[in-house]
């Protein structure tokens, strides 16, 4: 069992690396929302949607190469497109479908809003967070424009936001936010350090919501989309690994428990890759020492993000060592003692690289795969059990590693 508040919170801040250079914005979404609704007297239950839907309502943002626009343009054709590729993404996991009709409003005018037949609850909580998602784009846009404090430019912002009431937002929920926003302490809650006070004893007021490693796993793998969509490249190499993974596992022996948690931590396993930019993920000419050395840090940012997740405490450490290997060579740790579950991983992640197409090379057939595989088994990298069981199910291997993944 997992607690589905922290592990919402944990990956936003992977989602924030997606849709923005800052990856804070969802968090602060999150606080003013949550600010304006205790205002308004919302019930704990809007509170809670608004706390989920604030940090993931820019799930459908395919790209950081969008980023300008987002925070740059407070309103702009074709906004809609991330929002119905969000209400897509939600729709598709039962412990988030709730939210998807929001996030597929929450670009949409008030005025055209309230013209919709929609219930009024999609109308109030879908407007709020256009409301705070754009008062944090104005921030962003004055800070930079005028190279001021924040409290300097908060009234400007209240003006703008005042003017646009009953057009672009609630005009309840913008004299909510006019009131809390009135003193100087709320603006300085949206530093990033204040932020984190602030929700950790959110998180702690709102206790916990436990989810089964099923869910655990629908959640994960919007998560997992995202990641792949970094590069054409790599497209769906995290699914076909987590499936890889899970299908050697259970080869292994290894219980139905054990055998799902290694699947999700090959969903997460290049999570951190969300930190790198997109030049590096998507280049098709070598990488330089400096840029291979920036790549590196991807599982240890993975750990990072995952770390903090109450019942994901195995998941996170497996995921984060998929670099590591037995003669304590690999990266980012060192490691020699190496886990069964995160050699599977390991020799898992190297088979469908191999197997996947890449800009610079074509996907290997398996028996280049298994002899690869064998040679880091002599050099001592790799467990020769789980090598074995590869060999012993070769083609089944291969088959399971490319199911989602394009080869020519």
């Amino acid at each position: 069992m997992a607690n589905l508040h922290p592990l919402i919170y944990a990956l936003s801040t992977a989602l924030d690396c997606v849709g923005m250079d800052d990856v804070h914005h969802g968090k602060r979404v999150a606080y003013m929302a949550l600010e304006t609704a205790r205002e308004l007297g919302y019930p704990d239950d809007d509170l809670i949607d608004l706390f989920h839907l604030s940090l993931l309502h820019d799930c459908g943002v395919p790209s950081s190469r969008i980023d300008g626009t987002l925070v740059s343009t407070f309103d702009w054709e074709g906004a809609e497109a991330h929002c119905i590729r969000g209400y897509q993404l939600l729709n598709a996991i039962p412990k988030l479908k709730h939210l998807s009709d929001m996030v597929l409003y929450h670009h949409t005018h008030f005025e055209v809003l309230a013209q919709l037949d929609i219930d009024t609850r999609t109308v109030k909580l879908a407007n709020l967070i256009f409301l705070t998602d754009r008062i944090d784009a104005l921030i962003a846009q004055h800070i930079e424009e005028k190279e001021e404090s924040i409290i300097t430019v908060a009234e400007q912002i209240k003006r703008e936001v005042r003017a646009l009431s009953l057009i672009f937002f609630n005009p309840e929920q913008v004299d909510a936010f006019l009131k809390v926003s009135a003193k100087e302490s709320f603006w300085f809650t949206l530093d990033a350090g204040n932020l984190q006070g602030y929700f950790e004893a959110y998180l702690q007021e709102i206790g916990a919501m436990e989810i089964s490693l099923g869910s655990v796993a629908d959640i994960v793998r919007l998560f997992a989309v995202f990641v792949d969509a970094r590069s054409h490249h790599t497209a769906d190499h995290l699914h076909d690994v987590a499936g890889l993974s899970n299908y050697i596992a259970q080869r292994a022996g290894l219980d139905a428990e054990t055998c799902e948690k290694i699947r999700i931590a090959g969903l997460l396993h290049d999570l951190g890759k969300l930190k790198i930019p997109d030049e590096l993920i998507d280049r098709e000419t070598p990488l330089s020492e400096n840029e291979l050395n920036i790549i590196k840090r991807h599982p240890y940012e993975t750990y990072q993000i995952l770390s903090n997740i109450n019942g994901l405490e195995d998941i996170a450490n497996w995921a984060a060592q998929h670099h590591e290997n037995l003669k304590g060579t690999g990266y980012p740790y060192y490691k020699d003692d190496i886990s069964l579950p995160v050699m599977i991983l390991a020799v898992a992640d190297i088979f469908q690289a191999l197997a996947q197409d890449r800009p610079y090379r074509n996907g290997m057939n398996p028996n280049q795969i298994l002899e690869i595989l064998k040679q880091k088994v002599v050099r001592g990298e790799l467990d020769r059990s789980i090598v074995n069981i590869v060999e012993e199910n070769l083609q089944k291997c291969w088959e399971v590693s490319m199911i989602n993944s394009s080869h020519d």
